[in-house]
């Protein structure tokens, strides 16, 4: 089994640009390979935090958390262990980082153990979700998005992660969308209404389909098209 480590470089640096442009810029034009460079634990978390408050669903994030899974050697649900691992066959800070006996890091594991690429699969979402967030508004910056667009890709990917990974009570996109278009999601076969659960939801966002229980059958569903009508769209502070 191997693993190639993962950087995220490129996302501190536009986390930089978004929480403080004129800071950023200011240190890129002058000795960058010093300025950009060694930037403690505190001053990654407040961009974080400033780049967070510019985002549509800012409630949804935690700096310190984004900050833990990047960085920290010694957060249970952080990447930096693993990639440590990766990268060193003995290491020894913590015990995240212990070096097992009578072994190297990864090089006697068992190929067929996907217990690596389960925690990679749980975790790595919610920080691809801010990546994509945070590259949406910096392009609006530039030129602004279509915001149909922009309230589609925001709606789906936050309301498949709380499907997917969030507890029942925790489903808020999911009970406004059957508030909101409840007189559109009806079944294409038998006209019974469909409603979004926490087990269906995932199936909508990404396939764009729903099962009706009465008949059996799979309906699509346009999601773009139903927000487009219903007027369902991301509320943003510039707007």
């Amino acid at each position: 089994m191997k693993f190639r480590k993962m950087e995220f470089p490129d996302g501190h640096y536009l986390t930089w640009v978004m929480a403080d442009e004129a800071d950023f810029i200011s240190r890129f034009e002058c000795k960058n390979y010093e300025t950009l460079n060694g930037v403690p634990k505190n001053r990654r978390i407040e961009l974080l935090s400033k780049a967070i408050g510019e985002l549509a669903t800012k409630e949804f994030f935690d700096a310190e958390l984004i900050w833990a899974m990047i960085y920290s050697k010694n957060h249970s649900n952080g990447f930096e262990p693993t990639w440590q691992r990766a990268t060193h066959l003995v290491t020894s800070m913590g015990d995240l980082l212990k070096t097992e006996d009578y072994t190297l890091n990864f090089i006697f594991e068992d190929p067929a153990d996907d217990s690596y690429y389960e925690f990679l699969y749980s975790k790595l979402p919610y920080l691809l979700i801010y990546a994509m967030q945070l590259l949406l508004e910096l392009f609006n910056k530039i030129q602004a998005v279509n915001e149909k667009t922009y309230s589609h890709l925001v709606l789906t990917t936050t309301g498949c992660y709380e499907a997917l990974f969030l507890d029942g009570r925790s489903q808020r996109i999911a009970r406004m969308l059957n508030s909101k278009m409840g007189q559109f999601l009806t079944c294409l076969y038998c006209d019974s209404r469909l409603k979004i659960t926490k087990r269906e939801a995932p199936r909508l966002y990404l396939a764009e389909q729903m099962f009706c229980k009465n008949c059996g059958l799979e309906s699509q569903v346009p999601l773009y098209w139903l927000f487009s009508k219903a007027k369902i769209s991301i509320l943003r502070d510039d707007k």
